[in-house]
């Protein structure tokens, strides 16, 4: 997915390689996910390139709304690990006290900044990386089972062994987890 190619190659100070992933995945349709992910390389590119030229002070205040905006309205939080607390400080200043901006906050308390989070090797076998990819955009356990053409006990089996291996309970936190840890990147 060149979206979230984007928002790591930002947050790794690969700038250049962010701007050419970034600029494919604005061509191509994209889910909710893939517009917050957008918004936040915009904005960690456009907090790089300089708040003071032209153009970019109102790039970054339209992103960090629209950031606020899926995160108050879609509850969709678990991505906002990949920033750091510079770029969490800028996207706060640049919507102030706007709509959804307490839910933001909120967000930004509850899921540590990627700076704060200790990076580690996780080795999911390759069936348990694809229920943990699904677990993104599936709902119910059932889905999952349909979709990966096995048993729901079996992807029970499988998120246990996920979730064991990730060090978490339950959905929301391995989600959050695995974005730390860069799992939900395709390819």
């Amino acid at each position: 997915m060149k979206v979230t190619r984007a928002v790591r190659a930002a947050a790794g100070g690969r700038y250049q390689l962010a701007e050419q992933h970034l600029a494919k995945a604005k061509r191509a349709p994209g889910s909710l996910r893939t517009g917050l992910y957008t918004a936040m390389a915009t904005v960690i590119l456009a907090r790089r390139e300089g708040e003071e030229v032209p153009g970019i002070a109102a790039e970054l205040r339209e992103n960090a709304h629209r950031i606020a905006g899926i995160v108050g309205v879609e509850g969709l939080a678990w991505p906002l690990a990949i920033l750091d607390q510079d770029d969490r400080e800028a996207i706060l200043g640049a919507v102030g006290d706007s709509p959804h901006a307490a839910e933001l906050r909120l967000a930004f308390a509850r899921i540590p900044a990627a700076a704060a989070l200790a990076q580690e090797v996780v080795e999911l076998h390759p069936r348990e990386l694809v229920v943990l990819r699904h677990l993104v955009t599936t709902g119910s356990r059932s889905e999952l089972a349909d979709r990966s053409f096995v048993s729901v006990n079996t992807i029970k089996t499988q998120l246990r062994s996920v979730y064991a291996k990730l060090g978490v309970n339950d959905r929301e936190s391995a989600l959050l987890r695995a974005a730390e840890l860069g799992l939900l990147d395709e390819g």
